[in-house]
């Protein structure tokens, strides 16, 4: 079972811990064998060992304590007496205010206290302004409000804030395509898939994709290829394009417009034969194809995510600019998965580039 500190290392780094100095060895050893106890499974025991701690331990050390205490009684889902202390280190410590935060706030989505979650959260940001921890509430509450709009906005601030992971992005992109912006949809995903292909919103992102860049007959007119093949005559295919169109929104550099145009061609090329391929590895080419749409000069997404793609797309994508990047880049984001690994350890093409990738960086 992960403790405290596993998740102190990953929000706060190592110093933090490296620096406590415990007021007595009694002191040190209730800590480390409540934190024995607690990962075993034995959180009566841990809660015991860590109210004894509590009893000796200096002021500016309680927060230590109490942070464990929420966290144990939160896993015996006595989640009031988790907020109790939770709330203790939010009275009493600025270093483990963020942890506790997420506690009280795992807390109340558990409970459904959703009018609680949001007190709490505008009480935070009056105090500590506007960190991502606190923002991502407010983005969810929105968003199971389906006020996407709303949820759009505080899901762009924490992906323009350079603090947003992976699922932040599969999020927004989740928004995005509530709101219709398939453009920004698809984006958001991909690149939340490329911070992250395990990222606990993983599966959505992948099944958007299935769908959207796939299409509706995908699938048919690749047994139809394949048959053709076989039988050695021209396949018979009904390929749909999509219509010109004159409305506003129209954008001829968009994916809705250029995606089935991208298919088709890429389902007469004989030379790339994509539909012999796996289902990541069509996946993949398909993502670097509508990349190659997103990221051209005057697309759509460059139209509506003028912010997005100048600071945070745009920097990172100019990578595809070296030998292979953009091919890496659209295996990688379903590495994630058993097929989509064996994918990046099997190609050829992609060994070599992560070689060269090497090698540039052993020259830094």
């Amino acid at each position: 079972m992960r403790t405290f500190i596993a998740l102190l290392f990953l929000g706060w780094s190592l110093p933090i811990f490296a620096q406590i100095e415990f007021s007595s060895d009694k002191v040190r050893d209730l800590y480390e064998k409540g934190l024995e106890r607690h990962d075993a499974g034995n959180y009566d025991k841990a809660i015991e060992l860590y109210l004894e701690g509590l009893k000796f331990c200096s002021k500016e050390n309680k927060d230590l304590f109490y942070s464990e205490l929420s966290f144990s009684y939160g896993l015996k889902n006595e989640l009031d007496q988790s907020n109790k202390y939770a709330f203790k280190v939010l009275k009493s410590s600025d270093r483990l205010y963020n942890y506790a935060f997420q506690r009280i706030s795992n807390n109340y989505l558990v409970q459904k206290e959703y009018k609680k979650l949001r007190k709490l959260t505008k009480k935070a940001i009056k105090k500590h302004g506007e960190r991502v921890i606190f923002l991502r509430n407010y983005a969810f509450l929105e968003l199971r409000a389906e006020q996407f709009e709303e949820s759009q906005k505080w899901l762009k601030k924490i992906c323009l804030s350079g603090d947003g992971v992976g699922r932040d992005f599969v999020l927004l992109g989740m928004v995005e395509n509530k709101l219709a912006h398939m453009d920004a949809a698809l984006m958001a995903m991909t690149f939340g898939l490329f911070l992250d292909p395990e990222n606990s919103k993983a599966d959505v992102a992948i099944s958007f994709l299935e769908q959207y860049l796939f299409g509706k007959s995908w699938e048919k007119d690749c047994q139809e290829l394949l048959k053709a093949k076989e039988e050695k005559r021209a396949p018979q295919m009904n390929i749909t394009l999509p219509p010109l169109s004159e409305g506003e929104d129209f954008n001829a550099n968009s994916l809705e417009f250029m995606m089935p145009l991208s298919r088709a061609v890429l389902l007469s090329n004989d030379e790339i034969n994509i539909c012999a391929k796996n289902h990541f590895e069509q996946l993949a080419v398909l993502t670097e194809t509508a990349w190659g749409i997103l990221l051209s000069e005057g697309s759509a997404l460059q139209e509506e995510e003028k912010e997005l793609y100048t600071e945070v797309y745009q920097p990172f994508f100019k990578e595809f600019e070296k030998e292979g990047r953009k091919k890496l880049y659209s295996y990688y984001i379903f590495s994630g998965t058993e097929e989509g690994k064996d994918n990046m350890l099997n190609d050829t093409e992609l060994r070599v580039i992560i070689q060269k990738i090497e090698e540039e960086r052993g020259q830094d």
